[in-house]
């Protein structure tokens, strides 16, 4: 996340109380119209939802350095040192690298299935245990039955 220069504001309020209760910095509002919203309205044009900074979403790590520590994020007295366009740049402001984390419950992965060979002639029988509980699951979830047969040569899916 960057911005043109350290007074323009980052467009997020941290969240007071959980910061008071336990130290944790999280989201409680974001403006649109500034950097955070500009990066939110680009992860969303390029379809990548998940990566947009949502409310209630925690800061994780601000320029490599562990948020739950009693340091100041992305102070505004930057010196005139980082104000002077690096080599090859035109910006005259890097910005700061914020890993932000959020708390997500996916879906469990379905059992997998069991295989069992007939006794009489060559073959398999597959059974999908628990399958009816992984067709609730939505998303690409699953899995994949892949034979080889070794005196032709060939795979099967």
């Amino acid at each position: 996340l960057a911005r043109p220069d350290p007074r323009t504001v980052w467009g997020f309020d941290w969240n007071q109380q959980a910061y008071v209760k336990n130290g944790c910095r999280s989201i409680h509002t974001i403006h649109g119209s500034s950097p955070l919203g500009r990066w939110n309205t680009w992860q969303g044009l390029r379809g990548r939802p998940d990566l947009k900074v949502c409310v209630g979403d925690q800061l994780l790590k601000a320029d490599g350095k562990w948020s739950f520590a009693e340091v100041e994020v992305c102070a505004d007295d930057v010196g005139e040192e980082t104000m002077v366009p690096s080599e090859g740049s035109s910006h005259r402001y890097g910005g700061a690298i914020m890993d932000f984390g959020r708390w997500v419950v996916r879906p469990s992965r379905p059992p997998a299935p069991r295989i069992d060979t007939w006794q009489q002639s060559a073959g398999l029988r597959v059974s999908w245990v628990g399958a009816a509980a992984a067709a609730e699951v939505a998303g690409p979830l699953g899995w994949a039955l892949c034979l080889r047969d070794t005196e032709l040569g060939q795979w099967y899916a």
